[in-house]
């Protein structure tokens, strides 16, 4: 994320963004407000190349100081990009959220209730990373919000997807402000928070460990067309499965792999394996549970487990590469085994690194 913004890295070989923005355009938004710490100019080439394709406008407010996961809503208010008079509900997203997109169902729920704020909720078993929902089955009614709880109160959590209310704006101080910890316990305790149940797929891939773990969840609901259509046209092509003929090698498992890509018939891909545009495989090469980002070469014999590999990267012959994170343009060199390793763009690995570190 030091060379492209996180939004712009790809997850199953399309922009993470874009799933989100191909779900809501194909649930009838027309316009995206991006509320940003910094400004991206790659992100703003990107917007102009989807707003012709996809029909969606941009815009974009940027944070001058830290203003929490409220306070750039009431900044967008200030700057006309939000009216809070206006009577039509708007979506809320965190961007690093996939899962199925039930936009549809929610904005439904939210109008059926007419609250201030309807929130998707799923359930998971590490409750305790995220915001806990105690709340009423029937109704939707939230009782309370428990943000990130020391102690088991409920493992239905906050799945950061909101529909949203624009009076709920006026809720929000001026300055930093959490919609988790302060806005939505205000709401909850006006009796005007909700939720709907997501029963299916959802991961949080903002860290490296759930990103990899995510990939074999959402190529099932791929393979089960559980995803928009524009999406599913998209990446279809790329699903390769063990039970497929005429296999450009071996494939173990479900793999997402770009045609572009020259992978030798002597390397073994799979499972869980993505691997994006004008990538190259060689013999003997064995992925598995990794992500390889466009014009990357996986050099003969190498072996990569558990890693996210960079754009333009390289890995040695016979190079090891497990649990590892690389940034753009990283150089392993041959018969070298890196464990644990995040680099930074652009480094060297000429020999092996057996203890988790960073360099750079």
């Amino acid at each position: 994320t030091l060379t492209k913004p996180k939004p712009l890295v790809p997850f199953c070989n399309i922009p993470m963004i874009l799933h989100q923005i191909l779900a809501l355009a194909d649930c009838g938004v027309t316009e995206i407000i991006f509320l940003m710490s910094r400004e991206s100019a790659h992100l703003k080439e990107e917007c102009k190349a989807w707003t012709k394709t996809f029909g969606v406008q941009f815009s974009f407010c940027y944070e001058e100081t830290p203003l929490g996961t409220a306070g750039p809503l009431q900044q967008a208010s200030e700057l006309g990009l939000l009216d809070i008079s206006a009577e039509e509900p708007f979506f809320l997203l965190n961007s690093d959220i996939i899962c199925e997109y039930p936009f549809r169902k929610l904005l439904n729920k939210h109008r059926e209730v007419a609250g201030e704020a309807t929130l998707l909720i799923t359930q998971v078993s590490q409750w305790s990373r995220y915001g806990v929902v105690q709340y009423d089955e029937h109704t939707g009614i939230i009782h309370d919000f428990i943000e990130k709880p020391s102690t088991f109160v409920g493992d239905r959590i906050n799945a950061g997807i909101y529909v949203l209310q624009p009076k709920i704006i006026r809720r929000i101080p001026p300055g930093k402000c959490s919609i988790e910890r302060e806005v939505f316990p205000a709401v909850a305790s006006a009796k005007a928070l909700f939720c709907t149940e997501l029963k299916g797929m959802w991961m949080d891939v903002g860290n490296p460990i759930d990103f990899l773990d995510a990939i074999p969840l959402y190529a099932d609901l791929l393979a089960r067309e559980s995803v928009c259509p524009r999406i599913s046209s998209t990446l279809s092509p790329m699903i390769l499965n063990e039970t497929d003929t005429d296999l450009p090698c071996t494939i173990i498992g479900r793999n997402v792999i770009d045609p572009t890509s020259k992978i030798h018939p002597d390397a073994v891909i799979g499972p869980n394996v993505t691997i994006s545009s004008g990538c190259e495989i060689q013999k003997g090469a064995r992925l598995e549970h990794c992500v390889v980002l466009s014009g990357t070469s996986v050099h003969e014999s190498a072996c990569v487990t558990r890693s996210i590999l960079g754009w333009n990267c390289s890995i040695g012959r016979w190079a090891h590469c497990i649990n590892g994170v690389l940034g753009e343009d990283v150089q392993v060199g041959d018969r070298c085994i890196i464990n644990g390793v995040r680099a930074l763009p652009h480094v060297l690995l000429s020999s092996s690194i057996f203890d988790p570190q960073i360099l750079m």
